[in-house]
């Protein structure tokens, strides 16, 4: 599938519209703002306390719980679409799994918490809160009044716009000239560079090498273009520092990147995939305050009793949270082995606590840890996924400190999860299996197939590393109606969202038509639908002779297993011909003339 294009996008208040690379009939939705899932509770804040006081003003902190969808308004997006392309089709822009969230209040330290989506569209967060920002939430909701900004921040890679134009210059005097307008740590607010380089672009050390007067004009495409590689080259993203500021780059030094060239010669005529991130607006909390203004505020508030914090600071009592996957099929277990490396140890021998995440739970979420020093509380977490054949999956150890650990999508090892969006479940069932070599019909799957339903429309797996690989996902949608009519498409194994469009048989079909003159010199005409379309208001009309033998026929299926098409001459204005048998649209279309109806 091809990849978004920064160079063909348009906005409205709800969304922003990016072209494909290469595909002039797909276009990818961004929606403009995420909300909470439809499901209640949506949002849930636990204050943690120690003692007999349950009241939000005694509690040492709280964790916020926050169920999100990215709602994307594929409708509206497609009618806005079609009026430029009548036979676009058009999907949600795929993200990188990780993102951020971020929560302002007024004469508070903005948060800015990592989480990670489960998919395209549905993600949980789990946020900790310093009392003082959960009580001005916890009055907020209950008083109906709560000044907050949030916002979603999700990295997605699409190709910089192009523009007939070179650059020259010399790295080390261009980022010199760049880090004048960041700050001390030369970071930089990538809509104030965007800015700047409008209105500055005479003052950068470099050569523009155009047959456009680029320097007179400021075109927006060659700022983009420029931008994008400054980003992709010389900077790295870094999350927003506030929802103002919008996301920021950190420019790169010469000391630090020894890599770096002297000199550099960027081709703005040259495709280049890069990531930016992207801003969602989020408004969590104006639709739970209408929630609990009829439910009460006890259906999102709990409290739970702590053990007593450690009395000695060498000590660090850490509350272990999870998220597993939803649906895990060949997991028997998993666990996180917490682990205090010699150096770190009161005792210079390592020290090992483990915590069981399924598919029991241990009974105490907290692990207590010995260090030798105050100031040294550094700890390694590595998560362990045992298959129900036997296999051991560990991820890698990272580093952690602080009394509080998430185990969300991204710590844990090789999972990969499937999911099937409601109006592909609404054409047929699907089922999952995994191939390494999908050529091989008698192959059988690597696991044990899962078939997704309306009922239960995902399903997660732990691969081996050393098979992810060469794995391949088949995922086969069966149709309601009819249990013959079948439909196949295969992906990588990674965690992915199956739709409509991930058939083939769902997308354009553009098919070459030729007819082959013999004894008629003629002109004709030929109708041509799609199946299920033949009493069509709008039917499709092509006119062949002799000198304009080829012509195309391009159409979009309206059913996922009606995806064939036929064709019938047209005898004169009101009489047609027999319809031809249904054709697949895998190859071109040969007609010979003197089978037509004459």
């Amino acid at each position: 599938m091809s990849s978004p294009d920064g160079g063909n996008r348009f906005s409205t208040q709800a969304f922003t519209l990016m072209g494909s690379y290469q595909n002039a009939d797909r276009y990818y939705v961004m929606p403009a703002e995420v909300v909470l899932s439809q499901q209640q509770p949506n949002m849930a804040l636990n204050y943690l306390y120690v003692g007999t006081s349950q009241a939000p003003e005694d509690s040492l902190y709280a964790m916020l719980k926050l169920v999100l969808t990215r709602k994307t308004p594929l409708q509206p997006a497609i009618e806005s679409v079609r009026e430029r392309c009548p036979n676009a089709v058009v999907t949600p822009i795929p993200v990188s799994s990780k993102a951020c969230w971020h929560l302002e209040l007024a004469g508070q330290a903005p948060l800015v918490q990592s989480f990670a989506w489960e998919e395209a569209e549905t993600a949980i967060i789990y946020q900790r809160l310093p009392s003082e920002i959960a009580n001005l939430i916890y009055g907020g909701l209950r008083n109906n009044r709560l000044l907050v900004q949030a916002a979603i921040e999700l990295e997605i890679a699409a190709f910089v716009p192009r523009f007939p134009a070179r650059v020259s210059f010399h790295t080390g005097e261009l980022l010199a000239a760049l880090g004048k307008w960041g700050d001390h740590t030369q970071k930089i607010p990538l809509n104030t560079l965007q800015q700047t380089l409008i209105t500055q672009l005479d003052s950068l050390p470099m050569t523009i090498h155009s047959d456009e007067a680029v320097q007179l004009t400021h075109p927006p495409a060659f700022t983009e273009a420029l931008l994008g590689h400054i980003r992709m080259f010389l900077a790295r993203n870094l999350p927003a520092t506030l929802i103002a500021t919008g996301a920021c780059i950190q420019l790169n030094t010469i000391d630090n990147n020894l890599s770096l060239p002297e000199t550099m010669v960027w081709d703005f005529r040259t495709p280049l995939l890069a990531s930016f991130y992207y801003l969602y607006r989020f408004d969590p909390f104006t639709s739970v305050m209408k929630y609990v203004t009829t439910a009460g505020i006890d259906k999102i508030v709990s409290f739970t009793n702590i053990p007593p914090l450690p009395a000695d600071l060498l000590s660090e009592q850490i509350y272990v949270n999870v998220s597993l996957p939803p649906n895990c099929k060949n997991i028997a277990q998993v666990k996180v082995n917490l682990r205090v490396e010699p150096q770190f140890s009161p005792h210079r021998s390592a020290q090992i606590k483990t915590v069981w995440l399924y598919p029991h739970k241990t009974e105490s979420p907290y692990v207590t840890l010995k260090f030798r020093r105050p100031d040294q509380k550094i700890y390694t977490v590595q998560v362990t996924t045992i298959t129900q054949s036997g296999e051991r999956i560990t991820s890698q150890k990272q580093e952690h400190t602080g009394d509080y650990l998430f185990i969300g999508s991204e710590l844990l090892p090789n999972f990969v999860t499937i999911r099937a969006s409601p109006q592909l479940l609404d054409a047929g069932d699907v089922t999952v299996a995994f191939f390494t070599d999908t050529k091989d019909e008698k192959a059988e799957s690597f696991l044990a197939p899962t078939t997704l339903k309306r009922s239960y429309a995902v399903a997660s797996y732990a691969l081996p590393p050393e098979s992810k690989t060469d794995l391949k996902i088949v995922a086969t949608c069966t149709s309601h109606a009819n249990n013959d009519d079948k439909v196949m498409t295969t992906l990588a194994a990674k965690t992915t969202t199956l739709t409509l469009f991930s058939y083939k048989e769902f997308s354009v079909h553009y098919i070459p038509v030729t007819v082959v003159f013999e004894e008629r010199s003629q002109a004709i005409v030929l109708q041509f639908a799609s199946e299920g379309q033949e009493t069509s208001n709008n039917p499709v009309l092509l006119i062949f002779s002799p000198q304009q033998p080829e012509s195309k026929f391009k159409y979009t299926p309206t059913d996922l297993f009606q995806y064939r098409y036929r064709y019938r001459s047209q005898l004169n204005d009101s009489f047609y011909g027999d319809w031809s048998p249904y054709q697949l649209p895998t190859k071109p279309l040969v007609i010979h003339s003197s089978r037509l109806a004459a």
